[in-house]
């Protein structure tokens, strides 16, 4: 099934339909994780729900989850994003469900990609590099005559 724009939605069954699909596969991928590799409850529930997530985004482009490609989890990224989450859970959320397509090619059965487009390239988006902040020169006097301070160096 080809990706569809988001403007042209896909009637409910048939995202229902896809979507019970990608959670069956998503269910067994779960399975493995707690089972085979020892996964904690919350682990397993942010796995839930970050490729849930993903998963429901496919269904509204009427994709099946087996066919995402590299473009399909660059535009799901970019909508998380652009809801402005922190890029520690952008990154998260690629780093998860990119292993799941990883578990899902091991176990064979993630068809062949369109060339350049496979889903197993795709790559997390750099986090900012932040400036660490360092306290004025008023700040670090303060700092150093505050009372708790003080009492600190003097029972050392």
């Amino acid at each position: 099934m080809a990706a569809r724009s988001p403007r042209n939605r896909i009637d409910a069954a048939t995202r229902n339909a896809l979507i019970a699909r990608g959670q069956a596969e998503l269910g067994r991928y779960l399975t493995y994780l707690e089972g085979v590799r020892g996964r904690s409850a919350h682990t397993l529930r942010n796995y839930r729900n970050d490729i849930a997530a993903f998963l429901a985004f496919l269904a509204e482009r009427g994709r099946e989850f087996d066919r995402a490609g590299r473009t399909d989890g660059r535009a799901y990224l970019a909508q998380a994003r652009e809801a402005e989450l922190a890029p520690a859970s952008v990154k998260r959320q690629a780093t998860t469900i990119k292993a799941f397509y990883r578990w899902v090619d091991r176990e064979g059965r993630l068809p062949p990609a369109e060339p350049g487009d496979s889903i197993l390239m795709l790559r997390y988006p750099k986090a900012p590099k932040l400036l660490p902040h360092f306290l004025s020169a008023e700040e670090a006097d303060a700092l150093l005559r505050s009372e708790e301070h003080t009492s600190e160096l003097q029972s050392r």
